[in-house]
């Protein structure tokens, strides 16, 4: 009996082993972008993520979720291609194009809006256009936010990526710590 009892501890231990392996395994974004999370950060399920009206595919926050990342693809649009068709056809004037539809959008979507910045960066060693700003969404609290564009895939490819962090307004120098940590860990594929 005791030998027996011993074997169902060693299963069940087993088990136990591989459901935490299970839990402990990363998401990855459609185009194999990873990234880890600070500390007492998680992803949020694909319900949590439809229940905030989004159409994101990938989103992590901290423990109330005030600090939030996102990753998402965009379709470069038709305004987008006639901006490519004159500047040529390369990943710089994609991003561009891009960074100028999305910086003509997002008033439309913030209330309170306030360009701060934007400009050409490195995100792990590729090239990337970022945009930071206030505003709040439908009436909300005005939120810091960072949107950065990148082509992860061919210049051919008729895909953006948009990584996006946001934190309450007056946590933005706080949150720089959670969000170099984020991006310390990115890896292409």
């Amino acid at each position: 009996m005791r030998a027996h009892g011993r074997i169902w501890i060693l299963i069940g231990l087993g088990c136990l082993a591989l459901a935490a392996s299970a839990c402990k395994k990363k998401p990855t974004h459609e185009t194999g972008v990873t990234l880890d999370l600070p500390k007492g950060w998680t992803y949020l399920s694909k319900k949590e993520i439809s229940k905030r009206g989004s159409r994101v595919q990938l989103m992590a926050g901290n423990g109330d979720r005030s600090r939030t990342i996102f990753l998402t693809m965009a379709t470069i649009g038709q305004d987008e291609a006639e901006a490519i068709s004159i500047f040529g056809d390369g990943v710089a004037p994609r991003l561009a194009a891009m960074a100028v539809s999305l910086e003509h959008a997002l008033p439309k979507k913030y209330d309170d809006f306030e360009l701060l910045d934007h400009g050409g960066i490195s995100l792990a060693g590729v090239g990337a256009c970022e945009i930071i700003f206030k505003g709040s969404e439908r009436g909300g609290d005005i939120r810091w936010l960072r949107i950065v564009l990148a082509i992860p895939k061919s210049p051919r490819d008729r895909r953006v990526l948009m990584f996006g962090f946001g934190c309450p307004e007056d946590e933005e120098e706080s949150c720089s710590t959670d969000l170099d940590e984020i991006e310390s860990s990115w890896r292409w594929p």
